[in-house]
């Protein structure tokens, strides 16, 4: 794995009330720009035809069969991970994982497009760091009064958010560059749109400039690709202003003084602070802007106004950004699910009106004690992704506790590529103005097979009375110190807008702490939070590919509900909720729908108490039809009767390990190195449901009965 070098650059901001600052240095994977466009085509075409700007000032197609030759490819590594020319249809189709790529959907794909594909480079083994980058002869744009890059692109990344990075870059000496990432917030495994049309407005840089150089750089370890196709300069807008970045922070009170604590997801009523609202806008354009405001608004569940305040500037030069904040805090009305919608205007007509809106942004108030800042899963965060990073290490968010309560535990998602085995222990720190003082921790929590690609509960323990209980207008760090040895542990996280990530997300490597650019998932819990159904099942991770696949999932809540999803809609996946905490997955043989062995698919389920939902987050592997009949892929287990009275037998499990569930997912009954055919007193347990989950060589086959008395 890359280790990233770490970037000490003192980031000073008022921390949540003190007079003392939070001073943390960032932990910097990557350093770019994001003033970034996407576009579908029809909404590229659409904008274009409303409007004067975009003559091509440059462009390259690259009908020529080949990297133009006066441009430079370089491999940063040495290893041949290079740019190449290519006009398959597919991009990367000659890859390990690249099956499901599509017809690559540039204007003028056909003729040719360039590429680098790390499913090619990496083929069927682990994904080997890549860096390599190509960039452009001199383009001379001096005569130019506006210049913007537009490219189309098509790719796909894997394994992480905090170790992969697609860059556009611009310079006018070759020397000195300005990066721009062009990821897009695309989730990892996920595909970005084909093509998405990408414009970026440069004219600061490149306007009258006799040489301009284009770069386009990949880093990081990945499989999949990049395409690129149909790069061009065009002139810019003359009237245009953007919506940079928008600001949704709560605020801590200390006496009259305020300090920003970031956004929160999810927040207890019992712990609400005022809302502050604001955004930067940017004049894209040539020409000054006058009265350019900004609009924010608030809305609740059923779509009703709460709030509506503006703030404007007269005037706004080309290339300036001016912050606007809302000159009152919004109140809440209660609990509920909330919205907040964005707009800037100016006097001038805006020649591309789509970006003067922001993202809504929506967040809860709940009146159970959960306390979250996670939106949505983007990549993963582990302490091994910077310089130093080792085991016992410490990845954390931060929680602003407005009033008085009693911490139980934390909610942390464990990544679907991590290894049961690994060590996870809680610990919770408090800022007391000069440092992060430890409050209180777990014990030592060992992942299981069933803890993997899924949220995980971890209760602290008291060393003594109220140890446990916080104090309010504190910042608390809740976090989780991280221990894998030669293994793999990655923890769920979130780089998405609208984290203020210098007040929200910590790292600790060895003693020093750090602030980071994404949110870990984890959560903070008080003592009355119903936290999410916690699965007690591993997963069945193979389906032979002529016989039909079964896995009953189960959690500890015998009242949660389930739903589940595959990400192929040609796989015809049935599920069966149970109705007892128990849920029940079939797909059928594979091999007539196109499958072949060594494909894969991925199963989502989700299991919903009323109050959180938790997921199990798993891929399946397509293997070949077992020879033997003890191989639990191919179904051999077989369990009777049902109901069952007194005995239990349980064929075809030699040297499995046999457990028997309840419906909390508590182990009743288990056996060791099964026998062949084995007969399980029964008798001792209550009547009721039970779940047999039979384990041999990390496959699992899961089966329910009902026991009679």
């Amino acid at each position: 794995m890359k280790k990233f070098t770490l970037f000490l650059a003192l980031i000073a901001f008022v921390f949540y009330g003190f007079s003392q600052g939070k001073n943390l240095p960032k932990a910097e994977l990557k350093c770019q720009m994001s003033e970034v466009q996407h576009y579908t085509p029809s909404e590229y075409n659409e904008l274009k035809s409303t409007t004067t700007w975009g003559d091509v000032i440059w462009s390259e197609d690259f009908g020529g069969g080949q990297i133009p030759s006066n441009w430079v490819v370089v491999d940063n590594n040495s290893m041949g991970y290079v740019w190449y020319w290519s006009d398959d249809a597919v991009p990367g189709q000659a890859g390990t994982y690249s099956g499901n790529n599509q017809v690559f959907g540039a204007t003028t794909a056909s003729n040719g497009y360039i590429m680098i594909s790390g499913d090619i480079y990496n083929a069927g083994g682990g994904a080997t760091n890549m860096d390599s980058y190509f960039i452009t002869a001199p383009i001379n744009c001096d005569t130019a009064t506006s210049v913007m890059v537009k490219f189309e692109q098509y790719f796909r990344n894997c394994c992480s958010s905090s170790s992969t990075s697609l860059n556009m870059s611009v310079s006018t000496d070759n020397v000195t560059w300005v990066d721009y990432s062009v990821i897009n917030g695309v989730a990892i495994n996920a595909p970005s749109d084909n093509p998405d049309v990408v414009m970026i407005n440069v004219t600061a840089l490149a306007a009258g400039q006799s040489t301009v150089y284009l770069k386009f750089h990949k880093s990081g370890a990945s499989h999949y690709f990049w395409a690129i196709d149909d790069i061009a300069l065009i002139t810019a807008p003359m009237d245009e202003i953007k919506l940079e970045k928008t600001y949704n922070s709560f605020l801590g009170t200390f006496g009259t003084d305020f300090g920003h604590s970031g956004y929160y997801s999810q927040i207890p009523v019992s712990q609400y602070m005022p809302l502050y609202l604001a955004g930067d806008v940017k004049n894209k354009g040539v020409n000054e802007q006058h009265n350019v405001t900004l609009n924010s608004k608030v809305f609740d569940a059923s779509a009703t106004e709460l709030f509506n305040q503006t703030a404007d500037t007269s005037s706004l030069v080309s290339d300036s950004t001016v912050y606007l904040d809302m000159p009152v805090d919004f109140e809440p009305t209660g609990t509920g699910d909330y919205s907040i919608t964005w707009e800037c205007y100016q006097d001038e007509v805006d020649e591309i009106p789509e970006n003067n809106f922001g993202d809504t942004v929506d967040f809860s108030i709940t009146d159970n004690n959960v306390y979250a800042r996670d939106i949505m899963r983007t990549g993963t965060v582990t302490p091994d992704n910077y310089v130093d990073g080792a085991d016992g290490d410490l990845v954390g968010v931060d929680y602003y506790v407005y009033a008085s309560d009693t911490v139980k535990s934390i909610s942390v998602y464990v990544y679907y590529t991590s290894d049961p085995g690994s060590i996870l222990i809680a610990k919770l720190y408090q800022w007391d103005g000069t440092d992060n003082v430890l409050i209180v921790e777990s014990e030592e929590y060992v992942l299981t097979a069933s803890d993997i690609g899924t949220w995980v509960e971890i209760p602290f323990i008291t060393a003594q009375a109220g140890d446990d209980i916080l104090d309010p207008q504190y910042t608390y760090i809740a976090g989780v110190e991280l221990y894998w040895g030669t293994a793999e542990l990655r923890i769920g996280s979130d780089d998405t807008d609208p984290h203020i990530f210098q007040y929200e997300a910590d790292l600790r490597i060895g003693t020093t702490w750090y602030w980071i650019s994404e949110v870990p998932m984890i959560r903070l819990n008080f003592a009355s939070a119903v936290t999410a159904p916690n699965f007690t099942s591993a997963p069945v991770v193979e389906h032979p590919i002529d016989s039909t696949y079964t896995y009953t999932a189960i959690v500890d809540d015998p009242n949660a509900s389930f739903t589940a999803v595959v990400n192929d809609t040609d796989i015809p996946m049935t599920y069966t909720d149970n109705g007892d905490g128990t849920v029940t997955i079939t797909i059928p043989e594979l091999s007539s729908i196109g499958y072949a062995v060594g494909d894969s698919y991925r199963i989502i389920v989700r299991a919903d108490n009323g109050y959180e939902e938790n997921e199990q987050y798993f891929w399946v592997d397509i293997v070949a039809n077992p020879d033997g009949i003890n191989d639990l892929g191919a179904l051999p287990v077989s369990i009777y009767p049902n109901p069952a009275q007194e005995e239990l037998f349980v064929n075809n499990a030699e040297h499995a390990t046999i457990n028997i569930y309840n419906l909390l997912g508590e182990v009743v009954l288990s056996v060791k190195d099964a026998n062949s055919l084995n007969k399980i007193n029964i008798a001792s347990l209550a009547e009721g449901t039970y779940v047999v989950s039979v384990i041999s060589n990390d496959k699992v086959y899961t089966q329910k009965f009902n026991h009679i008395k």
